[in-house]
């Protein structure tokens, strides 16, 4: 029985001094499976590390990196770029590993037999000289959709109009960040795609949105829209409608800004300031020394106004549309003279028009009636 219990002892005692040995070998090393990019500096110090990921940075950064797309191939010179790596991020992750009391440090090491360490060292470049060399070659500029209203007349001399569309298309542009990223991964790994990375640039104006214009067009073409208040009205026609229409939004057509410029006209046949009633009595004179009737405002909301007329661009509401006007109302109504401080019979007049002649006769029976 004694000698189980003998080899058990051996056992732990000769574990405990391996995994002693093991710390104290890695107390100023890095841990095992540990990498700067591609550099393995596994059981190195952070000066040996350090001089190893440096000799491979040099090398690298004198390097000349392929791009090829479908027109051709450009070169990168990494040896004018400028090129600085950042080693204090060994340093960072040299201390993080080896912090704590003794059992976190054990844990950490143990952990590291069975999972790899990645450092990524942060990498500056200054690229932007052979970008632009770049850019001016590949850059296509994306064109933008139109609408074009050409009006004709028939040989009959009737007039009508036509609405055409010409198509945007998507422009192309080199990929800067992809760019820089595929130089630092060649840098860190040695290793990087080299097609040259472009990205497509959409344009300002799209065919589906000229399109939603083109179809409000021809609806104004066939029913304008008619805006009224009271016995007056307005005619937003197709011509006038292209003036106010923005193709570079994603979702309304209508331009808000021009749309209020062109109601603040139709503002100015309709807006009126209120009038206060003014009824002044002179009490000594018992006479009416001021008089002036009260007359409501009114204001046109451009707000609800241009909401209207987007409805029934969508047809969501009828082309004709009643302005929104809002009624401004006094604060002293001539209705209200009453309360003015009139308590007493201020004049009276009599009149008799028996005799009188013909006209002031004709003229009295008609104020009459």
């Amino acid at each position: 029985m004694a000698k189980p219990k003998q080899t058990l002892t051996l056992f732990i005692i000769l574990l405990v001094l391996t995994i002693l040995s093991y710390e104290q070998i890695l107390q100023n090393k890095y841990y095992p499976f540990t990498f700067a990019g591609d550099t393995n500096i596994s059981f190195l110090t952070e000066g040996q590390a350090t001089r190893k990921l440096q000799t491979k940075f040099e090398g690298r950064t004198k390097q000349k990196l392929q791009f090829i797309f479908a027109q051709g191939g450009f070169t990168i010179d990494l040896a004018t770029s400028s090129a600085s790596l950042n080693y204090n991020e060994l340093t960072f992750e040299f201390n993080r590993s080896h912090a704590g009391n003794l059992l976190d440090i054990l844990g950490r090491q143990i952990l590291s037999l069975f999972f790899t360490s990645k450092i990524y060292p942060p990498i500056k470049l200054n690229l932007d000289r052979q970008m632009m060399a770049i850019k001016s070659q590949v850059d296509q500029p994306a064109q933008n959709a139109e609408i074009m209203f050409d009006e004709t007349t028939s040989p009959e001399g009737t007039p009508s109009a036509r609405i055409q569309i010409k198509e945007g298309h998507a422009g192309l542009s080199l990929d800067k960040e992809r760019l820089q990223q595929e130089v630092i991964q060649f840098i860190l790994n040695d290793k990087y795609t080299n097609q040259l990375p472009l990205k497509s640039t959409p344009p300002r104006i799209t065919t589906a949105h000229v399109q939603k214009a083109k179809q409000a067009l021809e609806q104004i073409l066939t029913e304008p829209i008619k805006l009224t208040f009271q016995e007056r009205s307005w005619i937003l026609d197709a011509k006038q409608l292209l003036a106010l229409l923005d193709l570079t939004q994603g979702l309304d057509i209508l331009d808000k800004d021009r749309t209020y410029v062109y109601l603040e006209k139709i503002a100015s046949e309709i807006d009126r300031e209120v009038q206060e009633g003014l009824f002044e009595f002179n009490p000594a004179s018992k006479r009416v020394s001021a008089f002036k009737p009260s007359q409501e405002g009114r204001k046109l909301n451009p707000d609800k106004v241009f909401q209207e007329i987007l409805m029934s661009l969508e047809e969501k509401s009828p082309k004709t549309i009643a302005l929104a006007v809002d009624i401004i109302k006094p604060k002293i109504a001539t209705s209200e003279v009453n309360n003015l401080g009139i308590k007493e019979l201020i004049g009276r007049g009599v009149s008799n028009f028996a005799g009188s002649i013909p006209n002031r006769i004709y003229n009295v029976n008609l104020t009459a009636q």
